[in-house]
C-alpha cells in the first residue's frame, strides 16, 4: 500500500508542473514584475492559491485526512536565508519549483539551476556546511508560536481571512500570465496544495508541498545513499520528478517543443544562483513552495517572515537591474536605437551575420515602443469577414500591464534582407527599457502561393537561426519550411500573417502591449 501511496507525490508534482507551465507561474518573475512594472498578475495567483487553501484546509484536518504541521521558524535564518533566496532567484531566472518545472519545458539553463540548488541544499542540510546553518539558526533560537497557539480552532482564523482575501482578489482585474488567467492558475494551484496533504499523509508525511527535502534526498540517492522508497524520501523525490513531467505535457500542448540553450556564462550564472537558492532555503527552513504555498496558508509565522524576506531580496535585485538598464546606451550618435549586442561589443549570433549589413550602413527604421499607436483588438482566429491587416493591427484589449513586445520578422532567412537587423536593434532598445521581448520568425514560404515548397537559394536555415536567437537570450517562436509542426488549417491562421505556429503566436500577441512587424 505504501509503495502505491508514495505515487501521490508524482501526481501532485505533475499537476503543479502542468499548472505552473500553462499559467507561467514562477515567483521570480512574479515578484520582480511587481516592483519593476507594477504587474501583480502572478502574485495574485499566489495569493488566490493561499486563499483557497485557507478555506479548505480546516475541513481536511477536521475530517482526519491529515494533521496540521508548521514549518520551523528560526527568525535569523528566515531573514538571512529568505534574502539570499530572493537575490538568487535573479541568477537562476526561477524559484525553487520554477527551475525544476522549466527543465521539462526545454530550458537547459534551468538544468544548471537545478544542479546548483541540489548541491547548495545538500551542503547546508547534510554536508560540511551544516554547522554554519545550525549556527545561524542558533542566533535567534527557534520560535514555536503558530496559529494554534491561541487555543482556538484553526478554522476560526483561516476561514474568515481566506474569504476576505478571495473576495478582495476577485474584485481585481483579470489578466493573463502564459496561456491562463491568474484566476485559473491560482485556483488550481490552491486545489493541488490542498490535495497534497491527504495524499502525503498516506505515507505518514504530515505536510503539503515542498522542494528542498526532495532535492537533498535525490542528491543523496544519486551519491549512493539509501532512501526508503515508501517513506518521506520517496514521496518528496517523486514530487520533484513530477514537476518537469507536468511542464513537458503542458509545453507539448502549447506547440512544438524547442530547447533553450543559453550561453556558457549563463550556465555558470544559473548554477551559482541555484547554489544560492539551496543555501537560502536551508537557512530559512523552506522555500517559496514549502513556505509560500504550504506554510503561509496556515498562517505559520516563519513562512510569513520568510516569504517577506524572499520578496525583499527579489525586489532589491529588480530595482538594481532596472537602474542598470536605464544606464545602458539607448542610441548611437544619430539618435537611432542601438542593439546592445551588435556594435557595442557583444557578439551577434552567427546566423544573423549572414543577413546583417555593416553597423554603420544599417539605419534603424523601427519606431520606439513609446511612440507606437495603440493597436486594434485581436480578431477571432477563424474570423475572415474583414480585410487582412498587418500584425501590428492586432492586440487583445485586455492585455497585461506588463510591457511586453512581440516582434514578428517575416521572411527572415534571405541574404541581403536587413529587416532582421532592424528588428534586433529595436529589440535591444526595448530590452534596455526593461521590457520583455519575444521574437517570432515567420518564413513566407509557408504562405499559400508565395513560393515553391523548396527554400530559395541563399536561404539561412531557420531552425539554426531559431536556436541561436534562443541562445542569445530571446524567447523565440519560429515556423517555416525547415521546421516541423507548422501544418495548421486555414482556420488557425491570422489574416495577413500566414500559417506559422499560429497558436503560439496568437497567445503571444494576446499578452503583448505592442506587436511590431519587420
Amino acid at each position: 500500500m505504501n509503495y502505491i501511496a508514495v505515487l501521490g507525490g508524482l501526481i501532485i508534482g505533475t499537476a503543479y508542473g502542468y499548472i505552473a507551465q500553462r499559467g507561467a507561474f514562477c515567483l521570480n518573475s512574479g515578484f520582480r514584475l511587481t516592483v519593476t512594472k507594477r504587474d501583480f498578475t502572478k502574485v495574485k495567483a499566489l495569493f488566490l492559491a493561499i486563499a483557497v487553501q485557507m478555506l479548505a484546509m480546516p475541513a481536511v484536518f477536521a475530517l482526519g485526512w491529515a494533521q496540521p504541521s508548521f514549518p520551523a521558524f528560526f527568525p535569523v535564518g528566515a531573514i538571512v536565508g529568505g534574502l539570499l533566496f530572493g537575490v538568487s532567484m535573479y541568477w537562476t531566472a526561477g524559484c525553487a519549483a520554477g527551475v525544476w518545472f522549466k527543465t521539462g519545458a526545454g530550458s537547459l539553463g534551468a538544468v544548471a539551476g537545478v544542479a546548483g540548488l541540489m548541491l547548495g541544499a545538500t551542503l547546508f542540510e547534510v554536508g560540511p556546511l551544516r554547522g554554519l546553518r545550525d549556527a545561524v539558526h542558533g542566533l535567534g533560537g527557534a520560535v514555536s508560536f503558530n496559529a494554534m497557539s491561541f487555543g482556538l480552532p484553526l478554522w476560526v482564523l483561516l476561514v474568515p481571512l481566506g474569504a476576505l482575501l478571495a473576495v478582495f482578489l476577485m474584485r481585481t482585474e483579470t489578466t493573463k500570465a502564459g496561456a491562463w488567467t491568474w484566476r485559473r492558475t491560482g485556483l488550481l494551484l490552491g486545489l493541488v496544495g490542498v490535495a497534497a496533504w491527504p495524499l502525503s499523509a498516506l505515507v505518514e508525511r504530515q505536510f503539503g508541498m515542498s522542494v528542498i527535502g526532495g532535492a537533498v534526498d535525490l542528491t543523496r540517492l544519486a551519491s549512493g545513499a539509501t532512501i526508503p522508497a515508501k517513506g518521506f524520501g520517496g514521496w518528496d523525490i517523486l514530487f520533484l520528478l513530477g514537476l518537469p513531467l507536468g511542464a513537458y505535457f503542458a509545453a507539448r500542448k502549447e506547440g512544438p517543443m524547442k530547447l533553450s540553450i543559453p550561453q556558457p556564462e549563463a550556465f555558470a550564472k544559473m548554477f551559482a544562483g541555484g547554489i544560492g537558492l539551496g543555501a537560502g532555503a536551508s537557512l530559512a527552513a523552506g522555500c517559496t513552495v514549502g513556505h509560500g504555498l504550504t506554510g503561509v496558508p496556515l498562517l505559520a509565522p516563519g513562512s510569513i517572515v520568510t516569504l517577506a524576506a524572499i520578496f525583499t531580496g527579489s525586489a532589491l535585485t529588480g530595482y538594481y537591474t532596472l537602474a542598470q538598464a536605464k544606464k545602458a546606451p539607448q542610441s548611437d550618435n544619430s539618435g537611432r536605437p542601438i542593439m546592445s549586442g551588435d556594435c557595442s561589443g557583444r557578439p551577434v549570433p552567427d546566423g544573423l551575420k549572414k543577413m546583417l549589413s555593416s553597423c554603420g550602413d544599417s539605419p534603424a527604421v523601427a519606431k520606439p515602443a513609446a511612440s507606437l499607436a495603440t493597436p486594434a483588438p485581436l480578431p477571432v482566429a477563424n474570423e475572415r469577414r474583414h480585410k487582412p491587416r498587418r500584425a501590428d493591427d492586432y492586440r487583445l484589449a485586455s492585455a497585461s500591464a506588463t510591457k511586453t513586445i512581440t516582434i514578428i520578422i517575416q521572411n527572415p532567412p534571405y541574404k541581403g534582407d536587413n529587416k532582421a537587423w532592424h528588428a534586433l536593434r529595436f529589440a535591444g532598445a526595448s530590452i534596455a527599457e526593461g521590457m520583455n521581448v519575444r521574437v517570432h520568425l515567420l518564413d513566407d514560404g509557408v504562405q499559400a502561393g508565395k513560393h515553391e515548397q523548396k527554400p530559395p537559394e541563399g536561404a539561412v536555415n531557420l531552425e539554426e537561426l531559431t536556436k541561436e536567437l534562443m541562445g542569445y537570450g530571446l524567447e523565440v517562436n519560429a515556423c517555416g519550411l525547415a521546421l516541423d509542426g507548422c501544418k495548421l488549417t486555414e482556420s488557425e491562421m491570422i489574416p495577413g500573417i500566414g500559417r506559422g505556429s499560429m497558436k503560439t503566436l496568437a497567445g503571444w500577441v494576446s499578452m503583448s502591449d505592442f506587436v511590431v512587424t519587420f
